[in-house]
């Protein structure tokens, strides 16, 4: 039994990482995983991002450079959102995660500038 979590923990590391080079990470816009939000507006500009992380009904923790900003719960199939609005966060580069209670993680960088 634990040779075949495991074997599904690969597999769908191994997805995640096709997944997140089509995108499967993205903004409400369908954009890059790239988002660029101005320091003066960081916090009236929310940015909502949908998570493939391929484990049914698991707990999410969500974070930003390491905080706990949220959590939340994947559907049946997967997928979690979740809206984050960036706040007293200094101009520069920043990553929101998304992390199962597995260990499974998705990400996506943002820009504050």
């Amino acid at each position: 039994m634990n040779r075949s979590r495991s074997v599904l923990a690969a597999s769908a590391t191994a997805v995640l990482a096709v997944g997140l080079s089509l995108g499967a990470a993205t903004t409400a816009q369908a954009a890059p995983a790239q988002v660029a939000v101005s320091h003066a507006a960081a916090s009236a500009h929310p940015i909502s991002v949908t998570f493939n992380l391929l484990v049914p009904n698991a707990p999410v923790t969500f974070t930003v450079n390491g905080a706990v900003v949220g959590t939340g719960t994947t559907s049946a199939t997967g997928v979690v959102n979740f809206v984050y609005t960036p706040s007293g966060l200094a101009p520069g580069y920043y990553r929101l995660v998304a992390t199962t209670s597995y260990g499974i993680s998705s990400s996506i960088g943002f820009g504050v500038n």
